[in-house]
């Protein structure tokens, strides 16, 4: 899966970035929030990990602007942050984060919120197939509706056409 790492701690973003590699992912990294936003805007992926506070633009931030940007496809969101207070992971799952991670990382915690990640993701694009199969068959209907009612037009036509025929008119 390719995942978006927005970090403005080089060490940290090394350490992720290298947890993420092992696991089989493909990593871009972001100094910043602004930046990581630049990049999903070039090239959207389905997960984020971001870190809360960063220089331009925070996580939250960040979380905000994709959650506006990515309407047509779901993007996962995960805040990996040293801020561990109850208030801070319900503001940043208020905000439009999905996961919340707490510094320093664990990567078997990691591990286990990716799985997570994948099973939502997975029910997301379950999801948009469903929709747009419903939109097709909902067209479908439409145009069979459409020539339903042009041939009742023309049954009626015909109909009209035979009974003057019929009665000499």
């Amino acid at each position: 899966m390719k995942i978006l790492i927005a970090e403005d701690d080089p060490i940290s973003s090394i350490i992720l970035r290298k947890a993420l590699e092992r696991l089989g992912h493909e990593v871009t990294i972001a100094h910043d929030g602004a930046e990581a936003l630049l990049l999903f805007k070039e090239n959207p992926v389905q997960l984020v990990i971001s870190d809360w506070m960063m220089p331009e633009m925070d996580g939250l931030t960040l979380c905000k602007h994709i959650r506006d940007f990515s309407a047509r496809s779901y993007t996962y969101f995960i805040i990996l942050t040293a801020r561990d207070s109850r208030e801070d992971k319900m503001l940043a799952i208020q905000v439009g984060a999905d996961d919340f991670l707490v510094k320093p990382l664990d990567t078997e915690e990691l591990m286990v919120r990716l799985t997570a990640a994948v099973r939502m993701l997975d029910m997301h694009k379950h999801i948009e197939r469903y929709a747009s199969e419903q939109e097709d068959l909902s067209r479908n209907l439409e145009k069979q509706n459409a020539q339903l009612e042009d041939a009742m037009i023309y049954l009626e036509a015909a109909n009209h056409r035979f009974s003057e025929l019929f009665m000499g008119l």
